[in-house]
């Protein structure tokens, strides 16, 4: 499969543009190197979307195991956690709704 990004230089950092739709996005950087990275990385994202869901698990086990098994609840328990007061009064009534 051809590369669905290129690289190139404009005074001094590296830019890449999507063939597919002409959209062109800084790289943020002066180094090659790094460019070089990003630039790999854009282009094996095209290419392997299903690798992206693995390569992210492969990331946060590597961070924190406890990531890889948490749920929607636990994220849900966390943020209820953070309120206080009112907030808190309409965060219990919103998460025992239906779309929950």
């Amino acid at each position: 499969m051809k590369d669905r990004y290129w690289m190139f230089l404009r005074k001094g950092v590296f830019y890449v543009e999507d063939k597919h739709s002409g959209k062109q996005k800084s790289l943020k950087t002066r180094d090659p190197a790094a460019a070089r990275r990003m630039f790999a990385g854009m282009n094996q994202k095209a290419e392997q979307p299903q690798m992206n869901v693995e390569m992210a698990k492969v990331y946060l086990s590597a961070k924190s195991v406890e990531m890889l098994s948490r749920t929607w609840a636990d994220v849900m328990r966390d943020m209820e956690e953070a309120y206080r007061a009112s907030t808190l009064h309409r965060w219990q009534v919103v998460i025992k709704s239906a779309p929950f």
